[in-house]
């Protein structure tokens, strides 16, 4: 019966020291395991770190630059021109406009031609008339009114009828200058002449006083 009893306390004894060894080892593994994710959360894995992918340098596009055409000045500076039109003058937008193209010629006249002149920096191109004419056969009655016209208004002359005419057209570059003569096989006892530009061409432009 004492043999029973002591077996019995050894079994107990032996238990109790298995379940104290496994308890202390479970708490061992359950130590190394805490300590293990208590690292990985300290230290996270490192992730490699993507660069960005260089992106290619964009060149800069030179646009061309657009120089004002020539044109659009020419426009700008004939529509300064027509703007200054004074309508009190009596002068013809046409005729205004014939003077912007002949506003860089001078003019000298001689008995066998004229001088044309062209002062400005483009080059101007005339057309010159040259006219030939003789005084008006006027009967007595025609001739009297004539007369009683020129009485009251000075600017009235004497009519003449042309009998012939010559027209040249010349390019002058800017700075020269070109001759113009008059016929002098035309210019006989009774006959007069008078020179003139009749149309003019400067910077593209065109006008014409007939």
């Amino acid at each position: 019966m004492k043999k029973a009893l002591v077996f019995v306390l050894v079994l107990a004894l032996a238990l109790t020291m298995g379940i104290i060894a496994f308890a202390e080892g479970v708490t061992e593994d359950e130590e190394i395991v805490a300590e293990e994710i208590v690292e990985a959360v300290e230290e996270p894995a490192e992730e490699p770190v993507e660069e960005p992918a260089e992106e290619p340098a964009e060149e800069a596009i030179e646009e061309p630059v657009e120089e004002p055409a020539e044109t659009a000045s020419e426009d700008s500076e004939l529509e300064a021109w027509m703007a200054s039109l004074n309508p009190s003058w009596g002068v013809s937008e046409e005729e205004w406009k014939f003077c912007y193209t002949i506003n860089n010629v001078l003019q000298y006249y001689y008995e066998d031609g004229a001088l044309y002149e062209n002062f400005g920096t483009e080059s101007v191109t005339l057309t010159v008339k040259t006219s030939y004419v003789v005084h008006a056969e006027l009967t007595p009655e025609e001739g009297q009114a004539l007369v009683d016209a020129m009485r009251e208004d000075p600017d009235i002359s004497a009519p003449y009828v042309e009998i012939a005419s010559e027209t040249v057209t010349i390019e002058i570059p800017a700075g020269e200058s070109v001759f113009v003569p008059k016929n002098a096989e035309l210019i006989t006892d009774g006959v007069y002449s008078g020179q003139y530009v009749c149309a003019a061409t400067y910077k593209g432009v065109s006008a014409s006083i007939e």
